[in-house]
Protein backbone atom coordinates (compact mmCIF):
# COMPACT_ATOMS: atom_id res chain seq x y z
CA UNK A 1 0.00 0.00 0.00
CA UNK A 2 2.59 2.36 0.86
CA UNK A 3 4.72 1.69 -2.45
CA UNK A 4 1.90 2.75 -4.43
CA UNK A 5 1.02 5.60 -2.37
CA UNK A 6 4.77 6.88 -3.26
CA UNK A 7 4.75 6.19 -6.76
CA UNK A 8 1.15 8.45 -6.90
CA UNK A 9 3.02 11.27 -4.50
CA UNK A 10 6.55 10.64 -6.84
CA UNK A 11 4.11 11.68 -10.59
CA UNK A 12 1.65 14.35 -8.22
CA UNK A 13 4.76 16.25 -7.14
CA UNK A 14 6.99 16.18 -10.03
CA UNK A 15 3.92 17.81 -11.98
CA UNK A 16 2.96 20.34 -9.59
CA UNK A 17 6.71 21.32 -9.11
CA UNK A 18 7.20 21.35 -13.22
CA UNK A 19 4.14 23.72 -13.61
CA UNK A 20 5.15 25.78 -10.61
CA UNK A 21 8.80 26.04 -12.15
CA UNK A 22 10.08 24.58 -8.98
CA UNK A 23 13.30 21.94 -9.44
CA UNK A 24 11.26 18.67 -10.17
CA UNK A 25 13.72 16.13 -9.08
CA UNK A 26 13.80 17.34 -6.20
CA UNK A 27 10.55 17.33 -5.30
CA UNK A 28 9.81 14.12 -7.25
CA UNK A 29 12.89 12.29 -4.84
CA UNK A 30 10.66 13.69 -1.48
CA UNK A 31 7.30 12.83 -2.84
CA UNK A 32 9.02 9.34 -3.33
CA UNK A 33 10.78 8.97 0.29
CA UNK A 34 7.77 10.94 2.14
CA UNK A 35 4.71 10.30 0.01
CA UNK A 36 1.85 13.02 0.86
CA UNK A 37 3.86 14.05 4.07
CA UNK A 38 5.97 16.75 1.80
CA UNK A 39 2.47 19.05 0.76
CA UNK A 40 3.12 21.20 3.39
CA UNK A 41 6.70 21.58 3.00
CA UNK A 42 5.79 22.20 -0.77
CA UNK A 43 3.49 24.94 0.12
CA UNK A 44 5.46 26.56 2.35
CA UNK A 45 8.22 26.53 -0.45
CA UNK A 46 6.30 27.54 -3.53
CA UNK A 47 4.92 30.48 -1.24
CA UNK A 48 8.28 31.79 -0.19
CA UNK A 49 9.34 31.58 -3.86
CA UNK A 50 6.61 33.49 -4.77
CA UNK A 51 7.26 35.85 -2.56
CA UNK A 52 10.76 36.25 -3.12
CA UNK A 53 10.15 36.84 -7.08
CA UNK A 54 6.90 39.40 -5.69
CA UNK A 55 7.83 42.89 -7.65
CA UNK A 56 6.45 46.59 -7.30
CA UNK A 57 2.85 46.69 -9.53
CA UNK A 58 3.15 43.10 -10.38
CA UNK A 59 -0.21 42.00 -11.22
CA UNK A 60 -1.11 38.15 -11.72
CA UNK A 61 -4.07 36.81 -13.13
CA UNK A 62 -5.53 33.23 -12.35
CA UNK A 63 -7.06 32.08 -15.22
Amino acid sequence: MWLVVSILSFGFFAVQAFKTGMPVRRWALAGLVAGPAVWPLFQVHLKRAQKRNWQPNYVRLNA
